[in-house]
């Protein structure tokens, strides 16, 4: 957690991954997420770019582009994020369960 604490960037290498919570975790403590775009991490956590970067290709120069990218963009991104970060609180959880609830009880 303390390495969290002072970074900026996570590089998250895993090619297919369906959700990802390391990345969420990340994005959580204020990094800049950067994934593979063939990867629930991409569409979920970094909603395709807006939270985070992705790489299609596996290039290393294009990867190091990216955290660099991260890096600058760091303080700008990070208040961003913790916007989208309330979908995931508990009262919003729980809001969105009972929805799909009263959606199945009223058929």
């Amino acid at each position: 957690m303390e390495c969290l604490a002072t970074a900026k960037v996570y590089l998250h290498p895993m090619m297919g991954e369906h959700f990802g919570i390391a990345p969420a975790e990340a994005l959580a403590a204020g990094l800049i997420p950067v994934v593979h775009t063939k990867s629930g991490t991409w569409t979920d956590i970094c909603k395709e770019g807006l939270y985070g970067y992705g790489w299609s290709k596996p290039d290393p120069d294009i990867v190091a582009e990216l955290v660099q990218k991260g890096i600058e963009t760091w303080e700008k991104s990070k208040m961003a994020s913790k916007e989208f970060l309330e979908e995931f609180s508990p009262r919003i959880f729980a809001k969105r369960v009972l929805e799909i609830v009263n959606k199945v009880i009223a058929k």
